[in-house]
């Protein structure tokens, strides 16, 4: 559940877009890209499209906001040039490049992988592909980019909580279950799962005053942005956790 980098067996690309950008070759080294920031966007934009396929009219107005219908359409051609001079040199055909379409092709990509893994039901693998938010790493001068790229990561959010939540109750060490606690809260602060999940394991693993701290700052926030009070099954676990020895906790992480 660490993110590790997925190496390839074939000679395939990866694309890995669920955290910071990357493209990888078969054997896990990054390609670099010529075409820059707006690139690694366009391929973004291909990763979260259903059938991982977008109109060329949509990717311009995207990533060439502001910029005049024909100046847009010319900076995507120079862009899919780069794009696919780039990937080609790879020995794989990743790009489909049509008049009115654009398309991945011969290439794994993070993103679908997460979404069949939770299909599945298999919320461990799903959490694994996560390293942060959805294209994480790419910020370009475009409002209509930074706005649909908003949209891909809340439309993503309760899935991305729910593998993580998976890898809490299924996680073989404390490290883990807290690690994947963490990246709850990371995501959502106010989770109340997520803190329902951490305080026994901070409680065992630092002692009752660290659970009574991370407890209260908990609490303090939920107060001043939803004005209300812990749910009661969660100041029912930070009881515990503050009067109990914790070898046993009743945490909803092992249920």
């Amino acid at each position: 559940m660490d993110g590790r980098s997925v190496v390839n067996s074939d000679n395939r690309l990866r694309l890995r877009v669920l955290g910071p950008f990357q493209v990888q070759a078969a054997g896990g080294d990054a390609i670099a890209l010529s075409g820059g920031r707006k690139v690694a966007a366009l391929l973004c934009i291909l990763a979260a499209e259903p059938g991982r396929r977008a109109a060329r009219d949509r990717l311009a107005s995207l990533l060439w906001d502001g910029r005049f219908e024909e100046q847009a359409r010319q900076s995507l051609r120079q862009a899919l040039s780069a794009l696919r001079r780039d990937l080609e040199a790879s020995g794989a055909a990743a790009l489909e490049i049509g008049r009115e379409h654009v398309a991945l092709g011969d290439i794994d990509v993070d993103f679908a992988e997460f979404e069949a893994a939770l299909a599945r039901g298999n919320k461990a693998a799903a959490a694994a592909l996560v390293r942060g938010d959805f294209a994480e790493s790419i910020e370009i001068d475009s409002p209509a980019w930074a706005a649909w790229r908003d949209d891909v990561r809340l439309r993503l959010r309760p899935g991305v909580l729910a593998a993580f939540e998976g890898g809490a109750r299924d996680a073989a060490s404390d490290a883990e279950r807290l690690a994947a606690a963490e990246r709850m809260l990371a995501i959502d602060p106010l989770n109340e799962v997520a803190i329902q999940i951490a305080l026994p394991v901070i409680a065992k693993t630092q002692g009752a005053s660290a659970a009574a701290a991370r407890y209260d700052e908990f609490v303090g926030r939920l107060r001043r942005e939803k004005g209300r009070a812990p749910l009661a099954e969660t100041e029912a676990i930070y009881a515990y956790c503050t009067r109990a020895k914790l070898s046993a906790a009743p945490s909803t992480a092992a249920r």
